[in-house]
């Protein structure tokens, strides 16, 4: 017999979601039948203990024998410490904190990191326009300034964007470039010949004639395309 399908655990780590894993959790829970042996809430309890990890699972061993007693109250609990936390004590303040640092990291996919912005932004109540400022800060250097000159209204057009200078070769986490012109190297090498520093200002230069080429060609395809969508006068 196919097996029914499982849940994910919770470990409260940055990318995890705690509204997201307890709609998931109660769907196991019926799914299984576990919310009809409501009387005692043994299995519901056993069950969710299970799919705890880390300092989640932590969190819940702390609790008091009375406040693990059913099922209604260790679900107050946790909406309270990791659903409903916004502007609530340490708990927000540590997820705002998290959420300040977020960047996108080597091996991590753009649509990955965008997901992420989205999903804390929105635990935290975030509006769109700091969810946005976040996401373009939040990627390397030469994306970041691709993106941000291409002025997207939204988060979907900010992605498109990250994506197109991604395909494009401009997601380097081991060197930034800033919309001035600065080159840093992370592994500067402060004994390097002048030769060397005016190599790398050449190229540097040469980046920046593309990244803005191609932010023009951007902007012209736009142009043409809210050209072709407006309607003829009559």
């Amino acid at each position: 017999m196919e097996s029914l399908a499982t849940c994910s655990k919770f470990h409260e780590y940055p990318q995890d979601n705690g509204n997201t894993f307890l709609t998931e959790f109660e769907s196991f829970s019926t799914l299984h039948s576990l919310s009809e042996f409501n009387l005692t809430d043994k299995r519901m309890l056993a069950a969710f203990h299970l799919h705890l990890k880390g300092p989640a699972l932590t969190w819940y061993n702390s609790l008091s024998d009375e406040s693990k007693s059913d099922w209604k109250s260790v679900r107050i609990l946790f909406k309270e410490k990791y659903v409903n936390f916004c502007g609530h004590g340490a708990n927000a303040l540590m997820h705002s904190e998290i959420f300040q640092n977020l960047s996108l990291s080597s091996g991590q996919s753009v649509e990955d990191f965008y997901c992420l912005i989205y999903e804390k932004g929105k635990l935290l109540a975030k509006p769109e326009h700091e969810m946005l400022s976040k996401f373009i800060s939040g990627l390397p250097e030469q994306m970041s300034f691709f993106v941000r000159a291409g002025m997207p209204q939204d988060m979907q057009n900010a992605l498109a964007s990250a994506k197109m200078a991604e395909a494009y070769g401009y997601r380097k986490h081991d060197e930034s470039v800033n919309a001035a012109g600065l080159f840093k190297n992370k592994f500067h090498d402060n004994r390097r010949t002048a030769a060397g520093q005016n190599t790398e200002v050449r190229d540097l230069q040469q980046q920046i004639q593309e990244l803005s080429e191609l932010v023009k060609t951007q902007k012209e395809m736009k142009s043409d395309k809210s050209s072709l969508e407006a309607p003829t006068a009559i």
